[in-house]
Protein backbone atom coordinates (compact mmCIF):
# COMPACT_ATOMS: atom_id res chain seq x y z
CA UNK A 1 0.00 0.00 0.00
CA UNK A 2 1.44 3.36 -0.99
CA UNK A 3 1.88 6.21 1.44
CA UNK A 4 -0.72 8.21 -0.49
CA UNK A 5 -3.25 5.37 -0.10
CA UNK A 6 -2.50 5.09 3.61
CA UNK A 7 -3.02 8.84 4.03
CA UNK A 8 -6.32 8.59 2.13
CA UNK A 9 -7.30 5.80 4.53
CA UNK A 10 -6.56 8.14 7.41
CA UNK A 11 -8.86 10.78 5.93
CA UNK A 12 -11.59 8.19 5.34
CA UNK A 13 -11.28 6.97 8.94
CA UNK A 14 -11.64 10.54 10.20
CA UNK A 15 -14.84 10.89 8.15
CA UNK A 16 -16.18 7.65 9.64
CA UNK A 17 -15.41 8.99 13.10
CA UNK A 18 -17.32 12.17 12.36
CA UNK A 19 -20.37 10.20 11.16
CA UNK A 20 -20.22 8.00 14.27
CA UNK A 21 -20.09 11.02 16.57
CA UNK A 22 -23.02 12.66 14.80
CA UNK A 23 -25.07 9.48 15.24
CA UNK A 24 -24.05 9.26 18.92
CA UNK A 25 -25.80 12.55 19.68
CA UNK A 26 -29.20 10.86 19.27
CA UNK A 27 -28.45 7.66 21.20
CA UNK A 28 -29.59 6.71 24.68
CA UNK A 29 -27.05 6.45 27.51
CA UNK A 30 -27.23 2.63 27.61
CA UNK A 31 -26.55 2.43 23.88
CA UNK A 32 -23.66 4.85 24.28
CA UNK A 33 -22.18 2.65 27.02
CA UNK A 34 -22.16 -0.24 24.55
CA UNK A 35 -20.49 2.04 22.01
CA UNK A 36 -17.89 3.09 24.59
CA UNK A 37 -17.13 -0.55 25.42
CA UNK A 38 -16.87 -1.44 21.73
CA UNK A 39 -14.68 1.60 21.06
CA UNK A 40 -12.37 0.64 23.92
CA UNK A 41 -12.00 -2.88 22.55
CA UNK A 42 -11.42 -1.58 19.02
CA UNK A 43 -8.92 1.03 20.25
CA UNK A 44 -7.08 -1.62 22.25
CA UNK A 45 -6.86 -3.93 19.24
CA UNK A 46 -5.67 -1.07 17.02
CA UNK A 47 -3.19 0.05 19.69
CA UNK A 48 -1.72 -3.46 19.87
CA UNK A 49 -1.46 -3.57 16.07
CA UNK A 50 0.29 -0.20 15.99
CA UNK A 51 2.57 -1.21 18.86
CA UNK A 52 3.64 -4.28 16.91
CA UNK A 53 4.46 -2.14 13.89
CA UNK A 54 6.28 0.41 16.03
CA UNK A 55 8.26 -2.27 17.81
CA UNK A 56 9.21 -3.80 14.46
CA UNK A 57 10.39 -0.43 13.15
CA UNK A 58 11.77 0.97 16.42
CA UNK A 59 15.34 1.17 15.11
CA UNK A 60 14.16 3.32 12.23
CA UNK A 61 11.81 5.51 14.24
CA UNK A 62 12.97 8.90 15.41
CA UNK A 63 13.11 9.57 19.11
CA UNK A 64 10.53 12.36 18.73
CA UNK A 65 7.90 9.88 17.53
CA UNK A 66 8.85 7.45 20.29
CA UNK A 67 8.51 10.24 22.86
CA UNK A 68 5.11 11.23 21.45
CA UNK A 69 3.98 7.60 21.52
CA UNK A 70 5.10 7.17 25.13
CA UNK A 71 3.52 10.44 26.20
CA UNK A 72 0.24 9.61 24.51
CA UNK A 73 0.17 6.06 25.94
CA UNK A 74 0.76 7.42 29.43
CA UNK A 75 -1.98 10.02 28.98
CA UNK A 76 -4.50 7.46 27.70
CA UNK A 77 -3.71 5.04 30.51
CA UNK A 78 -4.08 7.74 33.15
CA UNK A 79 -7.40 8.99 31.76
CA UNK A 80 -8.83 5.46 31.56
CA UNK A 81 -7.56 4.55 35.00
CA UNK A 82 -8.80 7.75 36.60
CA UNK A 83 -12.23 7.46 35.03
CA UNK A 84 -12.65 3.77 35.85
CA UNK A 85 -11.71 4.35 39.48
CA UNK A 86 -14.15 7.25 39.85
CA UNK A 87 -16.99 5.99 37.69
CA UNK A 88 -18.78 4.03 40.41
CA UNK A 89 -18.59 6.81 43.02
CA UNK A 90 -19.65 9.87 41.07
CA UNK A 91 -22.45 12.12 42.19
CA UNK A 92 -24.08 14.65 39.86
CA UNK A 93 -21.54 17.41 40.52
CA UNK A 94 -18.56 15.13 40.13
CA UNK A 95 -20.13 13.57 37.05
CA UNK A 96 -20.36 17.03 35.47
CA UNK A 97 -16.73 17.73 36.37
CA UNK A 98 -15.72 14.35 34.98
CA UNK A 99 -17.65 15.11 31.79
CA UNK A 100 -15.79 18.43 31.52
CA UNK A 101 -12.50 16.60 31.95
CA UNK A 102 -13.50 13.98 29.37
CA UNK A 103 -14.40 16.76 26.92
CA UNK A 104 -11.08 18.44 27.59
CA UNK A 105 -9.24 15.16 27.01
CA UNK A 106 -11.21 14.63 23.80
CA UNK A 107 -10.25 18.12 22.65
CA UNK A 108 -6.60 17.36 23.40
CA UNK A 109 -6.85 14.06 21.52
CA UNK A 110 -8.29 15.91 18.52
CA UNK A 111 -5.45 18.44 18.66
CA UNK A 112 -2.89 15.62 18.78
CA UNK A 113 -4.64 13.84 15.90
CA UNK A 114 -4.70 17.01 13.80
CA UNK A 115 -1.03 17.53 14.49
CA UNK A 116 -0.33 13.92 13.60
CA UNK A 117 -2.25 14.32 10.33
CA UNK A 118 -0.21 17.40 9.47
CA UNK A 119 3.00 15.54 10.33
CA UNK A 120 1.86 12.56 8.27
CA UNK A 121 1.09 14.81 5.31
CA UNK A 122 4.51 16.44 5.58
CA UNK A 123 6.19 13.03 5.88
CA UNK A 124 4.35 11.67 2.83
CA UNK A 125 5.22 14.74 0.73
CA UNK A 126 8.86 14.48 1.81
CA UNK A 127 8.90 10.74 1.04
CA UNK A 128 7.54 11.43 -2.45
CA UNK A 129 10.15 14.16 -2.94
CA UNK A 130 12.95 11.93 -1.64
CA UNK A 131 11.93 9.08 -3.95
CA UNK A 132 11.82 11.41 -6.99
CA UNK A 133 15.18 12.90 -6.02
CA UNK A 134 16.62 9.40 -5.68
CA UNK A 135 15.16 8.39 -9.05
CA UNK A 136 16.70 11.48 -10.68
CA UNK A 137 20.12 10.54 -9.33
CA UNK A 138 19.85 6.94 -10.50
Amino acid sequence: MTLKNRFTGLVDRAKQGQEHLEAAQDKAKADLQQDVDAAKAKAKAHHEKVEAKVDAAEDKASSAWSDLKDSWNNHVSKVKSDFSAKEAKLDAKLAAQEADLAESDASYAIDVALSAIEEAEDAVVYAIYARKYSDDLA
